[in-house]
C-alpha cells in the first residue's frame, strides 16, 4: 500500500526488527519515532516505523546525534561542509 504525506511516499510491509529499533528526533526536538534505519539514499534517512510504515526524512531535519549513528552505522560522513 502506498501512503502519501508530509512530501515524501511511504510504504507500509511488515514490522521493524524490535532488536534494531531506536529512537530518532527530529532537529528541532519536537519530533520523535521509534523506528529500524534501513539505510541512506539520495540524502535520505530510511526508517522501518515501528507501526510498519516506511519513511525517508531528509539528512538536514535529522538530530545530529542521528547523523552521528548514521555515519557509525555507514561509515559515510554527513558532514554539511
Amino acid at each position: 500500500m502506498l501512503i502519501r504525506g508530509e512530501g515524501s511516499a511511504m510504504l507500509t510491509q511488515g514490522y521493524p526488527d524490535s532488536a534494531k529499533v531506536r529512537t530518532w528526533t527530529d532537529r528541532s526536538g519536537s519530533f520523535k519515532v521509534e523506528a529500524e534505519f534501513l539505510g541512506l539514499k539520495d540524502g535520505k534517512i530510511h526508517l522501518h516505523k515501528v507501526n510498519g510504515v516506511k519513511i525517508a526524512v531528509p539528512v538536514p531535519k535529522m538530530a545530529i546525534e542521528d547523523l552521528e549513528y548514521v555515519e557509525r552505522v555507514t561509515g559515510v560522513s554527513l558532514d554539511d561542509d
